[in-house]
């Protein structure tokens, strides 16, 4: 049985300016071949790989409001790892939108310990209006063209950061008042996608 052995992979993690090799981050700790526990969350292992290398990018693509005392409508959510961020950011709650069962029933268990709203379902523009929020971050992997081709966004006033992919869909965005924060060049042939944002001064 490999339960509970320390994690360890080729690479450093800096949190809070601090450099973390993974050998002696305690708190990272393999469950199973598959689930890793990061901090009391529970993650699949590629979620949990995700949180680890994506943490830097997220302090500059996310974290552009006080987030105390916030809801944040977290669309594309995965495992939570985003949720843990926005929490960790001070955030009151987080509203987790996913779709896929395996990550879901991850969502379903941190929600236990943790104060998410996990919520099964496929993202349609409607959700904007669903719930009540004070931000949202939107990460569907192309799913976006749905939110661009509606008119939700034309009275839409809440901070919202999305990523958006293909340059005719940033194009789009762009049209409709959206920022860029970050270029992502995604492979050698030049496909890229873009975090773009809307509403934050």
């Amino acid at each position: 049985m490999n339960a509970r052995i320390r994690l360890r992979l080729p690479f450093v993690v800096e949190v809070n300016g601090k450099r973390i090799t993974l050998e002696n981050y305690k708190k990272i700790i393999h469950l199973t071949r598959d689930t890793v526990l990061i901090d009391g969350w529970l993650f699949n292992h590629d979620y949990g790989m995700l949180y680890l290398s994506e943490l830097n990018d997220w302090e500059k693509d996310y974290n552009l409001i006080d987030f105390n005392k916030k809801v944040v409508l977290d669309i594309g959510a995965g495992c939570g790892e985003t949720a843990k961020f926005f929490l960790e950011k001070g955030a009151e709650s987080v509203i987790c939108i996913e779709p896929y069962e395996i990550p879901y029933r991850y969502l379903e268990i941190n929600s236990k310990k943790h104060n998410i709203i996990p919520k099964k379902m496929a993202f349609t523009p409607e959700i904007l209006k669903k719930f009540q929020f004070d931000f949202v971050k939107i990460d569907i992997e192309g799913f976006e063209a749905t939110l661009i081709e509606s008119d939700f966004l034309k009275n839409f006033e809440m901070p919202i950061v999305i990523e958006v992919h293909t340059g005719y869909l940033i194009e789009k965005f762009l049209n409709s008042k959206f920022k860029i924060i970050r270029n992502i060049q995604t492979n050698p042939s030049g496909i890229m996608h873009s975090i773009l944002c809307k509403n934050i001064i």
